[in-house]
């Protein structure tokens, strides 16, 4: 049976309407409000308008510590920590060569190199 009323207008429609805000956005909006006033208490306009968004990230963060949510501060650190902390496979490994088996240090004026030295 084909549907008499195929754009669905003139329908009665219940529930809530789209793009309205259900309790868990409105709970999510308060605690950033309310962390946002934690911030700026602390800081002159001058310092918030001079910040970086690292700064600002890292004020953020620790708003969140403060008002005790534990779940918002680790995103907020998950979100700057590239900015913040080198990767451990960027970071220059340690020699693992013996000392026995390093190359002869270069000579200096005042000593004689070694007698056969490894180029």
């Amino acid at each position: 049976m084909a549907n008499p009323n195929p754009d669905m207008t003139g329908l009665r429609r219940t529930g809530r309407p789209k793009g309205s805000r259900n309790k868990a956005v409105v709970a999510r909006e308060a605690a950033a409000s309310s962390a946002m006033v934690v911030i700026s208490q602390g800081l002159a306009s001058e310092e918030i308008a001079n910040a970086d968004p690292v700064q600002l990230m890292l004020m953020a963060m620790r708003a969140y510590m403060a008002l005790g949510q534990i779940d918002a501060a680790i995103s907020v650190a998950a979100m700057v920590a590239p900015y913040t902390n080198a990767r451990l496979s960027a970071m220059p490994e340690a020699s693992v060569v013996p000392m026995e088996l390093r190359a002869d240090p270069a000579p200096t004026p005042d000593e004689e190199g070694p007698e056969h030295p490894i180029h």
